[in-house]
């Protein structure tokens, strides 16, 4: 799960879980919730803390999990699935076909 990269990226960035809590609209309790991998979370809210810490969704997966997306294709991505409710797991697999298709397309 993403938990523990968001605590990672979280300390790397100076801050502690009520400020990430407050930039994000969640209760810190959540935020602990969510780094302790107790909880999930909406695309829409780990979005936001995506972009709260500076990095990109992707780069909540572990690193041996994560793809190497083309930017256009993530911002296009994420535009498509935003608020439609899949969990991140959901998402990574979406990642994966649409990379795929987009890779077939341009041999």
């Amino acid at each position: 799960m993403y938990g523990k990269r968001i605590k990672h990226f979280r300390k790397q960035k100076g801050m502690n879980q009520s400020e990430l809590a407050e930039k994000v609209g969640l209760g810190t309790s959540q935020i602990s919730m969510i780094e302790a991998n107790k909880r999930t979370t909406s695309v829409e809210k780990l979005t936001k803390i995506a972009d709260a810490l500076g990095i990109r969704v992707i780069e909540l997966y572990d690193d041996d999990k994560q793809e190497e997306v083309n930017e256009d294709s993530w911002a296009l991505f994420n535009e498509e699935m935003k608020g439609k409710g899949y969990t991140p797991e959901e998402l990574k697999k979406y990642i994966e076909i649409f990379e795929q298709i987009k890779n077939d397309k341009n041999k």
